[in-house]
C-alpha cells in the first residue's frame, strides 16, 4: 500500500512536507519523462518508490537507467502502465 501521485510534477519539492506526516510509502513518477528528473528526486530523499511509464521515459533503455538510479539510492521501482493489455 502506498500514496500515488499526491502532487503534479511542477509540485514534487512539497513531497519532503507531506511524506513527513504521512504512515505511507510515496509513489511518484509517472509523468517524468528524463532519468535527470527522476535523479533529482532520488537525490532529495523525497520519495519511497518511483514509477517511471516506460512508454513515456524514453523506452525500455532509459527505464533500466532509471532502475538503475532507484538502486542505488536503495528505493523500489514499480513501472507505471496506464495501457490496458
Amino acid at each position: 500500500m502506498f500514496v500515488e501521485e499526491p502532487v503534479a510534477p511542477e509540485h514534487l519539492p512539497c513531497l519532503k512536507d507531506i511524506a513527513g506526516g504521512l504512515g505511507y510509502p510515496l509513489a511518484t513518477g509517472e509523468r517524468l519523462h528524463t532519468r535527470f528528473q527522476f535523479r533529482d528526486l532520488l537525490a532529495d530523499g523525497m520519495i519511497d518508490i518511483i514509477q517511471p511509464d516506460i512508454s513515456h521515459c524514453g523506452g525500455i533503455s532509459e527505464g533500466l537507467k532509471i532502475a538503475a538510479l532507484a538502486s542505488a539510492y536503495d528505493v523500489a521501482l514499480a513501472p507505471h502502465c496506464p495501457l490496458d493489455c
